[in-house]
């Protein structure tokens, strides 16, 4: 009678460690990076990223989301660094990948997009508008910069100095991006136009929450 219930506690117990290998040979496949994405020393810890290849251009915001939703292969977003050494890790990652470096001239490229955006508009509507404290104070309120993705995370303050909301004309910037990258003076997120005609190249990034959920 004891030999089998000795031999039944066992089975039950291998069960047991078998679905634990199962769940945890699962989870793990979640921590890794997909195929041809990577983890950058100092970035956000878990996240994976991806440089969009320079020679396919640079691009408007939309576009730019889109390449990360769909067209790279897997489901990811815009970067979200969630502090200025991450922001850097990023940007000199890209950098070494190929991303072209700030060298100080006018025609100096673009930076890449960032995945935090104002959701809430502050337009200009009409030439000769006023540019009225209203408008300025959604303008510059930091707080309602959001993660696109995740609207209800605050982007936290890795704004360089004057951002957001130096613009005082018809050009509602609501998106966001690390521009003229390689130069310690603009590291930092500004706030620009998601459209038009704005440019910069494109990094994605796949979020540990977001692989866990699957």
């Amino acid at each position: 009678m004891e030999s089998r219930a000795w031999f039944s506690l066992n089975k039950t117990i291998l069960i047991l460690w078998s679905l634990l290998f199962s769940t945890i040979s699962q989870a793990s496949a979640h921590f890794n990076c997909h195929p041809g994405m990577v983890e950058i020393p100092g970035g956000t810890p878990g996240s994976c990223y991806l440089l969009r290849p320079i020679e396919d251009g640079k691009f408007i915001f939309r576009k730019a989301r889109k390449y990360c939703e769909k067209g790279c292969g897997y489901k990811t977003f815009l970067p979200t660094p969630r502090d200025f050494s991450e922001l850097e890790a990023i940007t000199d990652w890209a950098i070494g990948e190929g991303l072209p470096r700030y060298r100080g001239r006018p025609d100096d490229p673009a930076g890449y997009w960032l995945g935090y955006r104002r959701k809430q508009k502050a337009p200009l509507e009409q030439p000769g508008d006023v540019y009225t404290n209203a408008v300025k104070q959604i303008r510059e309120d930091k707080s309602l910069f959001t993660e696109y993705a995740r609207p209800g995370y605050i982007m936290p303050d890795i704004w360089r100095n004057g951002q957001p909301g130096d613009q005082t004309d018809k050009r509602d910037e609501r998106c966001t991006a690390q521009k003229k990258p390689g130069n310690f003076y603009f590291i930092g997120a500004d706030d620009y136009a998601c459209a038009r005609r704005q440019l910069h190249y494109v990094i994605c990034e796949s979020p540990l929450w977001s692989r866990l959920r699957g």
